[in-house]
């Protein structure tokens, strides 16, 4: 796509190290429908790597919708869904592990903005949940109860001796990601096998060392984007931009968009695929 994770998982790919390594029974795919930029970044990366790109958006039109209930929620019509679990998904789920995504909320803070925990807690998760009773559309016993829950995991963390930004990032890590990302590939393993292979105990940790700054800034993935294919830092991200001081550490010319790029496409039916049990 056009963010960083999934390019991070296509550099390591396209690395000298895995250049041993035959890709000819790998292909690409990237969900959403062909007029978004997110879309047009993924064309353009296929294009200039010459890979086969799948013509499938992946994604279910409104007038397609059935009761997701038997798949708990999820839609599996993401290609490719074979019953023969001959291919195995290859996705950038984790990547977040590697920056900060709790401890941003907070960073972009006016700095003469008084940051109580009960704030903090309304940044990082949301005025929908932790916001005021104008804002919440949770209950106030939820609320009340999941003030005390953060309030307290928070403390414990900061009594370790965890700022404030790496205790955010470590609840993201330890919770969030646990039961987001974690949950996703288990459900979607009962189908056709999902491997994450951002999911790295190390990187983790190693992004937890880093000031939040550094998090916020990708430095982790972007280095190893670097040092993995640099190319690929030449091909404009969807809604980010490349940080200025790393850009000029490794003398990188970001280039404009190419909306005509056309990779190959390999046509891949839209199955739908519900699996007998859970």
């Amino acid at each position: 796509t056009g963010g960083y994770d999934s390019r991070l998982v296509f550099s390591a790919l396209e690395s000298e190290s895995a250049k041993e390594c035959s890709h000819d029974n790998l292909y690409y795919a990237c969900h959403g429908y062909s007029e978004l930029l997110d879309k047009q970044v993924a064309k353009q990366i296929c294009d200039t790597f010459d890979k086969t790109m799948v013509n499938n958006e992946g994604v279910l039109r409104s007038s397609e919708r059935t009761n997701l209930k038997d798949t708990c929620g999820m839609s599996l019509d993401t290609p490719p869904l074979f019953r023969t679990r001959h291919e195995i998904i290859i996705s950038g789920g984790f990547g977040e592990t590697l920056r900060s995504t709790y401890s941003n909320s907070i960073l972009k803070c006016d700095k003469s903005e008084e940051l109580s925990l009960s704030l903090i807690i309304e940044k990082a998760y949301g005025s929908a949940i932790a916001g005021n009773e104008d804002n919440r559309i949770v209950s106030d016993d939820f609320y009340e109860r999941f003030q005390s829950i953060a309030t307290n995991k928070i403390n414990d963390l900061m009594s370790s001796h965890l700022d404030i930004y790496s205790a955010l990032d470590y609840l993201y890590l330890s919770i969030r990601n646990r039961y987001f990302v974690g949950q996703i590939s288990t459900n979607y393993s009962n189908v056709n096998p999902r491997l994450d292979p951002l999911y790295s105990p190390i990187g983790s940790s190693y992004a937890l060392r880093m000031d939040a700054e550094s998090r916020s800034k990708n430095f982790l993935g972007l280095e190893l984007m670097n040092m993995f294919n640099p190319k690929l830092l030449n091909i404009p991200f969807e809604g980010r931009k490349i940080p200025e001081d790393f850009r000029v550490k490794h003398d990188i010319n970001v280039l404009d968009l190419n909306l005509s790029a056309s990779p190959q496409v390999k046509e891949f039916p839209n199955l739908r695929l519900v699996p007998t049990a859970l």
